[in-house]
């Protein structure tokens, strides 16, 4: 077998997450899962459920590996692995997806589409009577505005003698009461995600207070779960009385991930009717230069553009339309989830990032700045030039700002590495210095 061509001095591989059966680590672009599961792995990679969430494009591709390159792989792995041993290890490799967003970047509308897939994936693997090992948003991406999962190595054969899920607590805690949380408290997701094992109903209960919690929006999360300490939903009713068959449970599960589903989507239409404003209208200055900028994303063609503080479609769905992956970043969440529902309708390739923060993005082949949005990320950085930097690192290509060419800050620019290329009423472009040759 021909092995990958591999820098193990250069390059040498990262740890990212060490998990209770699982070792994540990111290698050469790409990412490899190290489980220790006892379960057979392998045959449970090329299940039919499997195929079939692949098929559906729910699922991130992923490649078994084996033999002399699992071997090899292992050997470089090996400060990071807890066994040397090969018949103990399953070794998954996964290119990552390029642009993605965490679940502190995501929306409401992110959050739910989420959990909508948790329980679809939980209901097309009890065909081959499999289930997931955990309930964990950070096993789930977005390739635009579709949620994929982005873990297969979590998933086991599940215990068919026994109706109930036993994940439905972790569901909870993990989906339902952070969504709850944010939608009737006004609580951040990023304050809920601090919870090593997710939210507690008893701590939502503290949150909301006896009296709101009787209301019907927290009643079903926060009073009866802490009430009944989910014992009932922890036990299946009918395993008191007899041993069930498989397709017994099969069908009653069915039926619960459908009740649950319909308490998700009785979530979000709770969370669309507060949300329910006018849209903005466009910034004047974004719409008189916007054909000049269009006509530079056509020119150069760049693979990825991220917009800050993203008021419309207005650029994103002409990328899409010419093939170019799009970041809406917008830290008001409630513009960024109408930009993420829109752009969801119309299957537009556009990644929406809630996120205040501006370090914490993927750098992108050309970035667009309104002069708002440089205003804005002023507040953050306090120096144009530690600003500057941060483009820098954060653009690899191309930068289109809205300022002057008379502004000081084309000078600060060139000494990050910018040149200035072209300009219309008071947008600038500018290219990074190690690829201004291609178009001279």
């Amino acid at each position: 077998m021909k092995l990958h061509a591999i820098k193990t001095l250069d390059n040498p591989p990262v740890l990212q997450k060490r998990l209770s059966q699982q070792d994540v680590i990111a290698f050469n672009g790409k990412v490899f899962r190290a489980s220790y599961s006892d379960s057979e792995t392998e045959s449970i990679l090329e299940s039919y459920s499997l195929k079939k969430l692949f098929t559906q494009k729910n699922l991130s591709s992923f490649r078994i590996l084996r033999g002399t390159e699992k071997k090899y792989l292992m050997g470089i792995f090996a400060p990071f692995l807890r066994t040397a041993d090969a018949t103990k290890v399953r070794l998954l490799e996964q290119k990552p997806l390029e642009h993605s967003a965490s679940p502190a970047q995501w929306t409401s509308s992110m959050w739910v589409e989420a959990a909508r897939l948790v329980l679809q994936i939980s209901s097309e693997l009890l065909a081959d009577g499999l289930e997931l090992a955990e309930i964990n948003p950070e096993d789930i991406g977005f390739r635009h505005t579709k949620p994929i999962f982005i873990n297969p190595s979590i998933i086991e054969p599940f215990d068919m003698t026994q109706y109930a899920w036993k994940h439905h607590a972790e569901f909870r805690r993990r989906f339902i009461n952070p969504l709850v949380r944010f939608i009737r408290l006004d609580i951040p997701f990023d304050q809920s995600l601090m919870y090593e094992n997710g939210v507690e109903p008893e701590s939502l209960l503290q949150e909301a207070g006896w009296l709101r919690s009787l209301s019907p929006g927290l009643f079903s999360s926060a009073f009866l779960p802490s009430i009944l300490n989910q014992q009932v939903k922890k036990r299946g009713f009918f395993s008191f009385y007899k041993t069930p068959e498989i397709n017994e449970v099969v069908e009653y599960r069915k039926n619960f991930f459908a009740s649950l589903l319909k308490e998700v989507n009785k979530i979000q239409d709770t969370n669309l009717l507060k949300k329910h404003t006018k849209p903005k209208e466009p910034l004047a200055s974004i719409t008189t230069s916007e054909s000049w900028i269009k006509e530079k994303i056509n020119l150069f063609h760049p693979r990825s553009i991220l917009e800050f503080h993203s008021a419309d479609l207005t650029f994103s769905k002409y990328a899409s339309e010419i093939g170019i992956d799009f970041i809406s970043h917008q830290p008001d969440e409630k513009v960024c989830d109408r930009i993420f529902r829109e752009s969801n309708r119309l299957k537009i390739r556009n990644l929406c990032c809630n996120e205040k923060n501006l370090s914490r993005f993927a750098p992108a082949e050309m970035i667009l700045m309104s002069r708002s949005s440089i205003e804005k990320a002023l507040t953050q950085f306090h120096f144009e030039d530690e600003l500057i930097q941060y483009l820098s690192k954060s653009v690899s290509k191309y930068l289109i700002l809205d300022i002057p060419s008379a502004d000081p800050l084309h000078q600060k620019l060139e000494k990050f590495g910018f040149v200035f290329s072209d300009g219309f009423s008071t947008f600038s472009l500018f290219i990074k210095v190690d690829v201004q040759t291609r178009f001279v």
